[in-house]
Parts: structure tokens; C-alpha cells; sequence
């Protein structure tokens, strides 16, 4: 028999389950400027801010993707610091895993079919 969460009751019956809350925008704020910190990227406030309402909209994890990727845009465009600029562009460039999802099933007809 299975429980509510799909594992087996003797499993749930041994686990701990900890409960999680999402990120505030302050706390996802935090979070990019330590991930900053640990890749040795600077980053100006308004490209800051801008992931941070990114992380708030999608996902935390996906905004530390485009911290990477914004980096990598601001070291080949010579930028000393990840400006809004470079989030913005690699944010056109890439998709959250709901837009994906929102753009396989708008183009499921055509991509199905060869």
C-alpha cells in the first residue's frame, strides 16, 4: 500500500519529513549575493534586484542559473560588474522550467510530428 506522497508506508514510517516554505524575496535577495560572493562575480543593485523579482516570479534555483549565465555575459562584453543589461539578455535567451513547459505544450502538435 502506498501512502498520500506515492513511497510505501514502512518507508514514510522511517523517514523524517521536514517542511519547507518558499523563499521571500529578501531571503532570495541574500542568497544571490552569497552565491556572488562564491563565484567572485560583482553585481550591480538593479541587475540584483532584477533576479531577485526573477527568483520571486520562477524559482530560486532558476535566478542562480542566470546569475552564471549573466556573468559570462558580462565577462564577454567586458562589463567589471553584472549589470541589468546582462540579466536581461540571457533572460530572453533562456526559459524557467514553466515557460518551457507552457512552449512544448503550445508547439506539442508540431514537435511530435516530424
Amino acid at each position: 500500500m502506498k501512502s498520500l506522497l506515492g513511497f510505501p508506508l514502512d518507508l514514510i514510517d522511517r523517514s523524517v519529513i521536514i517542511g519547507t516554505e518558499e523563499y521571500d524575496p529578501e531571503s532570495i535577495k541574500e542568497i544571490l549575493k552569497l552565491r556572488a560572493i562564491e563565484e567572485k562575480v560583482q553585481i550591480k543593485a538593479e541587475a540584483l534586484q532584477k533576479l531577485t523579482e526573477i527568483g520571486a516570479k520562477s524559482s530560486l534555483r532558476y535566478s542562480v542559473q542566470l546569475l552564471s549565465l549573466a556573468a559570462q555575459n558580462a565577462r564577454t562584453a567586458k562589463h567589471e560588474k553584472v549589470t541589468l543589461k546582462d540579466v536581461e539578455r540571457v533572460d530572453k535567451l533562456f526559459m524557467d522550467i514553466g515557460e518551457a513547459a507552457n512552449h512544448l505544450r503550445k508547439y506539442e502538435e508540431k514537435l511530435m510530428h516530424h
